[in-house]
Formats: structure tokens, C-alpha cells, sequence
């Protein structure tokens, strides 16, 4: 945990919503919803139009290299990812590190938006970057930082009273929900507001005619919030992602508090710290609601339905052929053993006969032989086709299996391409605001990775099952064991970091100590090896910059270097910078083991 804490800031009024059965006749976001008491259902037009602006901040312009953030942009995308895959929203506006200065965000939201919307639209505000505050003798001074801030001019920030005197009452819409995850986010959260969730009729044309000014807070007023919680998210932004995934219906901001207060405060808790989110609002007596895509999510599950099939009837099909040429070798058998029990049963009987009256004219010792001779060659004959069904079944298996692993393979190479197209768009100067689309484009095509967040490329092969495969990445080659080969350095890599907060000697020891392929000569990389893994042009796992082969779960790893007897060298795989700091810190470094290859 660090004193200067992101800030998640969301400003939300999306759609209204119950039992999701939309009316697509109506122009805007309309739903019907069901009075309990009468069981009469009844439509409710909720908004015109719904905005959403999500904001991230990782780097400072006028902020020191230990100030500097890792996880900011991954929250603001994580937002990006659950809001565009599940809910529906009609403008969805990103604006990441340089991008969000005090003027480009003050226009954006005092004149830009407040231009094209109504009363009775709805927009959505995701802020994630630095909070802090400064105390006066009137009162405590709470502001957020933007990328050209700066903690010791505060006209450089936007102030809580900015967000609350000026931008809320700018906004023209309906309804606007601000989330911080912050430091100090609790000063702008003012009177409290009925704790009881309601999701019938009555209660959703109520709220539907009145304005609503809402604030969820990460903690309470003076709270630091924690990061290192779901999917390397922080804990509160994680909690929350993970409410707008799971729910089934529409969710309001009511129902959404109730939920992540009590799941926040029980991981706080468990750390030995103390976090309890804020719920309140600015004025107005509304509640927000997410809108779910409905039929997005159908069109999801017939997509993967089909696909599934398919490969299933593939499969069934070849195991079909396998039983039907299992079966006319076992009836081959079956038939050798029958005319052997034939030839057993003469047998007896001859020897039955021998030496008694019954002897018939031709009986002889001889014969015996005979029929021993022939009995013989049946049974090597039947011997030999046990085997053979023994080699051909096991030949079987393997061109079942060689035919899966192909098909599996031309698949992965196929994800492979279409995930490097993803990449290219997200790493595009120009193109940053299409990425959005391109994964929902490139989800749509692979089903069962719905539900992985954008950007998380490592989750996302893993969901497609190539994971044990050995796949390339232009000059980088992963291997089934863990490793990663670099073809430039000829250096070999480990596919993962050690997962977790580490201090410098722990990191040092981790790789020395680490076994990936089964080699013994891990080490901890220099700085200039690990600056020769970033590549800006690429958007790997998290949204760091390197290949996709190698997960990140922090953005610093350490490096073997060190000075002044208490500093190391570590590597920033957001900004591509260099630092120095102590060896005793841990929070968000990493260990990330190398080896030279053979």
C-alpha cells in the first residue's frame, strides 16, 4: 500500500433498467418492468442517450519517479472492458496519461459534453490517477491530480469542490454517480442516502423523475485504499469490476454499495488495514442503474453454442470410425475363437472315441495330430490378431490424437495472428480510441474467452486453450515448459513473474532458486536486458509493453544492479524508464528470472 493512492473516479448515469426486456420501438433506453403487488408489467423510459468517459493515469508530468503509478491505465481498461462488453452506453470517451490534462478534462466535461447531451441523458465518468488533500483552517482541501498536476500548486488540480459545485451542475444529465478509489476520496461524500435496494416498478419510475448527484468512495474520509486485489486490480476498482460482471439483471448504484462495502471492508480487514467505502450523494433523491446487453450476451452464447458443436460433431465423427473398425476386428476375433472352440470339441470327442467300440472307421492318432496341428494355427492366427487390433487400435489413438493436436494447433496459430491484430490497434498512436472494439471484435470470434478483460492477453490464451502449445511471437518463441526464448539475445526467459510483492534480496534469491524447464542457472536480469524485452509499440499481458509471452503482474521488475550499498535497478515496462530505489521496498516489484541459452 503507498500514501499516494489511485484515484477511481466514475461519474455514471447509464441506463434504467428492470427484468431487461428492452422496448426497441422506443427511441432511447426503455425497459418493462413488473409491479410485485399486481404482477402487471409496465414500460419505464429511463434516458435518451448514455455517455461514458473513462480516464486512467499512470504518468506525471511534475511528479517524481517514485510517484509515478503501474496499475491506473489497467484499472481505467478494466472499467472500459466489463462497461462495453456488458452495458450498454452510446459514446464511450478514454483519455490515458497525457491525454488527461486539467484543460482537456475541464473541456471535455464543462463544454464538450454538456453541448451534446440532454436532461435526460446519461453519462458515465471513470477517473483513475492520484488523490490528495491539503488542510486549511476552514477545512480539509481534497483535489484529484491530472497528468500536468502538481501537489504543491493546487489551481493544477481539480478540487472536490470543482467536481461538485462545477462539473455536476455543468452536466446537464439525469442522473451522474461518482466512484473514487482514492486517498482522501471520502471528503466529497456529503449526505447519506437510504441503504434499502428496491428494484420494482414503483421504486424505478420514482427515481426515474428525479435528478441524482451519487458518490461511492473507496474508503472513508483519511482512508488509503488498497491495491493487490482481483485480477491485479486494486482492491475496491476489482470488487467492483467483479459486480458489474456477475449480474445477471440490471444493478443499481444502491445495490452495487451494499455489496462492495462489505466485501471491501473483509479484505482491508484481512490485510490489518482499515477500508470502508463511502456511499452518498451530492443532491437529488435518483438511483443509477447499469443497463445489462442483453442481446449482445444471447448472441454470445449462440456463438459459442455453434462453435462447440461443431468441434463436437468433428469428434464424434472420428470416434465413430474408431469404434466401427474396433468392432469389425472384435467380430474377426470373436469368429477365430469360435472355429478354435469347433476344433476343441472334435478334439475330445476323437479322444473320447480312442480305445473304446465307438472308434469310427478313420480315427486315428494321426488325425489327432492333425487337428492339433490345425487347432495350432488358428490359435497363432488369433494371436496375431489380438496384436494387430492392439497396433491398430494404438495407431488409431495416435492420428485421433495427432488430427486434435493439428486442429489445436492451426487454431492457436490462427489466435496468435488475430491477437497481434488486436495489438497493433492498441498500441496505435491514432487508433487507441478503437481498441474497445477490436477485442470485442476479436472475443466475438473466440467465445470462450467472454469474460476475460480487454487487454489481458495472458488470460485471454489461456481461455482459448493454447497455453501448452509451443507459439511464437515474432522474435519471441514460448515453450510448454514455462520458458521463453528471445531469438535476438539468445537469452531465455521465464514465462511469469514470481506473482507477488518482493523486496530486492527475496527477488535476487527467487531467481537464483527458480527451475522453470527444469534448467538450474537462473539469475536476475540486468537493466539492459530487461529495457531489451520493451517494445512501445506492443501491448502485451496487463497493458504493459512486451510480448504477449511473458506475463507481468506489476510493472517493475528488479534488476541486478545496485549502488550506494542500499538502492537497486529496476525497469518500468509502462514508461520504458530506468529507476533507482531502495532494496527494501516491495510493493509492486517483481522478480523476473533469465538465463543464457545454450
Amino acid at each position: 500500500m503507498k500514501k499516494w493512492s489511485r484515484v477511481i473516479w466514475i461519474a455514471v448515469c447509464a441506463s434504467l433498467v428492470a427484468v431487461a426486456v428492452f422496448a426497441a420501438e422506443t427511441r432511447g433506453l426503455n425497459v418493462i418492468a413488473k409491479d410485485p403487488a399486481s404482477g402487471r408489467h409496465d414500460e419505464v423510459k429511463l434516458y435518451n442517450k448514455s455517455y461514458a468517459v473513462i480516464i486512467g493515469i499512470d504518468q506525471y508530468q511534475n511528479l517524481p519517479g517514485d510517484r509515478q503509478l503501474h496499475n491506473a491505465v489497467k484499472d481505467a481498461r478494466g472499467i472500459e472492458a466489463v462497461l462495453r462488453r456488458n452495458y450498454q452506453f452510446d459514446k464511450i470517451i478514454t483519455l490515458h496519461n497525457e491525454q488527461a490534462t486539467k484543460d482537456r478534462i475541464m473541456e471535455l466535461l464543462t463544454e464538450e459534453l454538456p453541448a451534446q447531451m440532454g436532461r435526460d441523458d446519461a453519462m458515465l465518468l471513470f477517473w483513475a490517477g492520484h488523490g490528495n488533500q491539503e488542510k486549511s483552517d476552514y477545512g480539509d482541501l481534497g483535489y484529484l491530480i491530472p497528468y500536468d498536476g502538481a501537489t504543491d500548486k493546487i489551481r493544477k488540480n481539480i478540487t472536490m469542490a470543482e467536481i461538485r459545485d462545477t462539473i455536476s451542475k455543468k452536466i446537464p444529465a439525469k442522473h451522474v454517480f461518482y466512484i473514487m478509489d482514492a486517498c482522501y476520496s471520502g471528503l466529497l461524500t456529503t449526505r447519506s442516502v437510504d441503504g434499502k435496494t428496491r428494484r420494482d416498478l414503483s421504486y424505478l419510475k420514482e427515481i426515474t423523475k428525479e435528478s441524482a448527484r451519487q458518490v461511492l468512495t473507496a474508503g472513508g474520509k483519511g482512508e488509503e485504499a488498497l491495491d493487490g486485489g482481483p485480477k491485479g486490480h486494486s482492491v475496491f476498482t476489482g470488487r467492483l469490476i467483479e459486480e458489474l460482471e456477475n449480474a445477471s439483471d440490471f444493478i443499481t448504484a444502491n445495490e452495487i454499495q451494499v455489496t462492495i462495502r462489505e466485501k471491501v471492508h473483509s479484505d482491508a480487514s484481512a490485510r490489518s488495514h482499515s477500508q470502508t467505502p463511502g456511499f452518498g450523494a451530492l443532491y437529488g433523491m435518483g438511483d443509477f442503474v447499469f443497463v445489462p446487453k442483453q442481446q449482445n450476451r444471447l448472441g454470445d452464447l449462440t456463438g459459442s453454442s455453434a462453435a462447440r458443436q461443431k468441434e463436437l460433431e468433428q469428434l464424434k465423427k472420428i470416434e465413430q470410425e474408431a469404434i466401427a473398425a474396433k468392432q469389425t476386428e472384435q467380430a474377426e476375433i470373436a469368429q477365430k475363437e469360435r472355429d478354435l472352440a469347433a476344433l476343441d470339441r472334435q478334439i475330445v470327442e476323437m479322444k473320447n472315441r480312442l480305445g473304446t467300440s465307438v472308434i469310427r472307421p478313420g480315427d486315428s492318432l494321426d488325425q489327432i495330430i492333425a487337428m492339433a496341428d490345425q487347432k495350432e494355427e488358428q490359435g497363432k492366427r488369433l494371436e496375431e490378431l489380438r496384436q494387430q487390433r492392439i497396433v491398430e487400435e494404438q495407431k488409431r489413438k495416435q492420428e485421433i490424437e495427432r488430427l486434435r493436436r493439428e486442429a489445436q494447433a492451426k487454431r492457436c496459430a490462427q489466435i496468435m495472428t488475430d491477437l497481434a491484430k488486436y495489438q497493433k490497434v492498441a498500441s496505435s498512436k491514432y487508433a487507441k480510441d478503437m481498441a474497445g472494439s477490436a477485442w470485442e471484435v476479436l472475443v466475438a470470434s473466440y467465445p470462450e474467452a467472454t469474460g476475460v478483460v480487454q487487454g489481458e492477453v495472458r488470460a485471454f490464451i489461456i481461455a482459448t486453450g493454447c497455453t501448452k502449445l509451443a507459439s511464437r511471437d515474432g522474435r519471441f518463441i514460448a515453450y510448454g515448459d514455462g520458458t521463453v526464448l528471445d531469438t535476438k539475445t539468445n537469452l531465455v526467459w521465464a514465462a511469469k513473474d514470481n506473482g507477488g510483492n518482493i523486496d530486492w534480496a527475496d527477488a535476487k534469491s527467487y531467481c537464483e532458486n527458480y527451475r522453470g524447464g527444469g534448467y538450474t542457472d537462473w539469475r536476475m536480469p540486468t537493466q539492459d536486458e530487461l529495457e531489451g524485452l520493451y517494445d512501445r509499440t506492443v501491448t502485451g499481458n496487463n497493458s504493459y509493453h512486451l510480448t504477449i509471452l511473458i506475463e507481468l503482474t506489476a510493472s517493475c521488475p528488479w534488476a541486478s544492479e545496485t549502488r550506494r550499498g542500499s538502492e537497486a535497478a529496476y525497469f518500468n515496462f509502462n514508461s520504458g524508464s530506468r529507476f533507482w530505489f531502495r532494496q527494501s521496498a516491495d510493493y509492486d516489484y517483481r522478480a523476473l528470472p533469465v538465463r543464457s541459452g545454450k
